[in-house]
């Protein structure tokens, strides 16, 4: 399944919104010392379900992403562009359609985004807070990714069921035609 261009920009206002209310403190340092991120969930659904505009929302989102905070120019986008094509490369693996397989696919997009991203930083001279506080940031959002993620995935399969048309499943039978068979085959209609 693909998403349409409607739903493709829904779901891109969608992650535009979250990650403008992420950079603005709504969801920054609270009880836990660690900054909630939850547009990895966002990425991990583009990864799975949206095939040919994965390159936009990155490119977008991650734009987006990087002018509200202090990281360098490219650094999301990049980071959510390997994340996705790793997970593309284990989605079935990952018992798609199943919520424990969401938590877990949110879960690693989470923990794989974080990685690139430092590594992205360190590659290009700047100096990223590893050790046990990145560690601790990279299993908090991990964490609240696989909690977050299928409930997310719910949502955004409610927003595919409301915006995409899905065809009737066809039945070889027609009440329209009746066929009598004959010494010449012919259909006579009702």
């Amino acid at each position: 399944m693909h998403m349409p261009h409607l739903h493709f920009i829904l779901f891109l206002t969608l992650a535009l919104i979250l990650g403008y209310a992420q950079s603005r403190a709504w969801l920054v340092e609270g009880y836990w010392h660690s900054q909630v991120d939850l547009l990895p969930i966002w990425v991990a659904y583009a990864a799975v379900f949206s095939r040919p505009y994965v390159l936009g929302f990155c490119l977008v989102a991650g734009i987006w992403v990087d002018l509200l905070s202090a990281n360098p120019l490219g650094a999301s986008w990049v980071s959510w562009l390997l994340t996705v094509l790793c997970l593309q490369r284990v989605q079935g693996v990952l018992l798609r359609g199943h919520w424990i397989g969401e938590a877990m696919l949110c879960a690693l997009a989470s923990a794989m985004s974080m990685v690139f991203g430092a590594a992205l930083l360190w590659m290009g001279r700047h100096h990223p807070m590893l050790g046990w506080p990145f560690a601790w940031q990279a299993l908090f959002n991990a964490s609240v990714c696989a909690l977050g993620g299928p409930m997310a995935f719910i949502l955004l399969r409610a927003l595919d069921r409301l915006l995409l048309a899905h065809p009737l499943p066809s039945t070889g039978y027609r009440s329209v035609v009746e066929v009598k068979r004959g010494r010449f085959y012919r259909s006579v209609w009702k």
